[in-house]
């Protein structure tokens, strides 16, 4: 039995579930209004370790890598289109994924 799924296969992520993740990370519920999903993770106050256990928790759930870096530049809004990507749109590769984000974000 093949236990490798397709993204479009995988459940998608939800800003309700990155809130309640940010808010295991951060040990307080994180204000993510519509005007401040645009602010990065380190603006609304994700320190390294923060982002380490958020970037390990969206890769344990969707099977996504997101390095610490990109991560820490990365907005709410911005992590949710690149967690739900489909392959079609990420390549077959996570470098070339994340190579293509970079360039389309302007990170």
């Amino acid at each position: 039995m093949d236990i490798h799924l397709e993204r479009k296969d995988m459940k998608r992520l939800t800003l309700e579930m990155l809130k309640q993740f940010i808010h295991e990370c951060l040990g307080e519920p994180p204000a993510l209004s519509e005007e401040v999903q645009d602010n990065t993770f380190s603006e609304l106050g994700c320190d390294s370790l923060a982002i380490l256990q958020l970037e390990a928790r969206l890769s344990q759930e969707f099977g996504v890598h997101i390095p610490e870096l990109l991560f820490q530049a990365m907005t709410p809004r911005a992590a949710l289109a690149y967690v739900n990507q489909d392959d079609s749109e990420s390549g077959s590769s996570s470098e070339k994924s994340i190579i293509d984000y970079q360039l389309h974000m302007g990170v």
